[in-house]
């Protein structure tokens, strides 16, 4: 098991933190604290479940709540852009980096689950 911080998603998570505080530093402020608070504590989550799933022996259900965490991070986004929040320019870095995310998680889950479905056939 490798370090979670040495893999392209935890890179890319990093990346989205860094861009989600630069979308909430922009915003009003009594959208700030609470929109742009949670979109922020989700994206640090992306981080814990990362790292949770990396460490586990079983992955699947980390890997589950890492892409819950995103789907919240992607809702509350359109939510502040639809609500004229956020604007386009900003909009437009998260929703590339959670989209970036989602495929790797994904992926990364399918690995997984393939391997624990092949796993069972084996032992019968």
């Amino acid at each position: 098991m490798g370090l979670h911080t040495a893999t392209e998603l935890y890179s890319v998570c990093f990346e989205l933190l860094g861009v989600a505080c630069e979308a909430v530093l922009n915003m009003r402020r009594d959208v700030k604290s609470v929109l742009g608070g949670k979109i922020i504590d989700a994206c640090i989550g992306l981080d814990l479940h990362l790292r949770d799933a990396n460490m586990a022996d079983d992955k699947e259900p980390h890997i589950l709540l890492l892409l819950e965490r995103l789907e919240v991070i992607e809702l509350l986004s359109r939510v502040c852009r639809d609500k004229q929040f956020l604007p386009l320019g900003h909009y437009t870095k998260l929703i590339e980096r959670t989209q970036s995310i989602g495929r790797q998680a994904t992926g990364w889950r399918k690995s997984v689950s393939g391997s624990g479905q092949q796993r069972l056939l084996l032992d019968r």
